[in-house]
């Protein structure tokens, strides 16, 4: 008897659970028999139990079979997904909502680029909302409102029953390379040397010149975070991290040959800033305005495959990091 875990994508019984598979002889053809229990208790006498009967090819990379209305594939064993809800290919930036329900955003298929947001509650995927534009990045701007930089403008995405677009927010003047937020004002980066400060509803309030344009014409404003109080912009440009106040002043600068694919940017409550390098499978902590630097996964390189998305679980003090679109998530204390 075969045993795998089995992800339930459209339940909110369940966030995975195990099911078996036995093989009975009827002639020359092998008929799977398939356990699956959606309950959250002992699976031995479940009446949430369903037995499913597949054929013996059905094995193979693509098995599917039918629950209640429901029609799944399992594209490899031990994974589930509705044929309405595309595969997950990779995850490339991700944010946590306050009430902790996770927003994901897939970044290809196959070599090709999709815009897809997926919101996981429990690890379950239970909605996802489809743009005609790139996804650069995603940021919490409410209790269940987010903002999504699409490059050439921002969506500002409702999670309320079902997510919807409820307003886009167009800019003549800059692109929309990284997003921040705090204190109801959302920060915006243009790829360059310029943040630009709106309120939700587009209003520009303000536009901030970073002081090391000149100095430093290598570094650029890209992903953005702001630490708790606001007084402090943190951002990413692959090569470099930094750190600048609200009047563009540069703080501290963070830059190492061994580290050119940085990415996944967050921070914690003590100011403690957390990036990740795609091609090392490095995952950093960088301390002490830059000073102190830590590997967090050294010596255990090979669980943290490409990682390209991060946040900082502030209940637990846990930085989340997602690698190579493979799930569960890695964390670190």
């Amino acid at each position: 008897m075969l045993k795998f875990t089995l992800h339930v994508r459209n339940t909110k019984k369940e966030t995975s659970t195990e099911f078996k598979m036995a093989t009975e002889t009827a002639g020359d053809a092998a008929l799977p028999i398939v356990e699956v229990c959606l309950g959250t208790h002992d699976h031995v006498g479940c009446q949430e139990c369903m037995t499913l009967t597949l054929r013996k090819e059905a094995i193979s990379t693509n098995m599917s079979f039918k629950v209640g209305a429901s029609n799944h594939v399992i594209s490899e064993p031990g994974h589930m997904t509705t044929d309405s809800e595309p595969e997950m290919q990779f995850y490339t930036c991700a944010c946590n909502m306050p009430d902790k329900t996770k927003l994901l955003v897939d970044g290809r298929e196959h070599g090709t680029e999709i815009k897809r947001i997926r919101v996981v509650e429990n690890n379950i995927v239970t909605d996802f909302l489809e743009l005609n534009l790139n996804i650069c990045c995603i940021v919490a701007v409410g209790s269940n409102i987010a903002a999504v930089s699409l490059y050439e403008k921002i969506a500002i995405i409702s999670l309320d029953a079902k997510m919807t677009v409820q307003r886009y927010l167009t800019f003549d003047d800059h692109d929309c390379e990284g997003l921040g937020f705090h204190d109801n004002q959302l920060y915006v980066s243009d790829g360059m040397h310029t943040l630009f400060c709106y309120t939700t509803e587009g209003e520009r309030l303000r536009t901030i010149e970073a002081d090391f344009a000149d100095e430093d014409e290598h570094l650029r404003l890209g992903e953005l975070v702001l630490s708790d109080d606001g007084q402090i912009v943190y951002s990413c440009d692959y090569a470099n991290v930094f750190a600048m106040d609200l009047s563009g002043q540069l703080l501290w600068k963070f830059q190492h040959d061994s580290y050119k694919t940085l990415s996944a940017l967050t921070v914690d409550q003590n100011n403690s800033v957390y990036v990740s390098d795609f091609e090392e499978n490095k995952v950093l902590q960088i301390r002490n305005r830059g000073r102190n630097v830590f590997v967090l996964n050294d010596g255990d390189c090979s669980l943290v495959q490409s990682p390209a998305a991060a946040y900082f679980c502030r209940d637990h003090f846990r930085l989340v990091v997602f690698a190579g679109g493979r799930e569960p998530a890695s964390e670190y204390p």
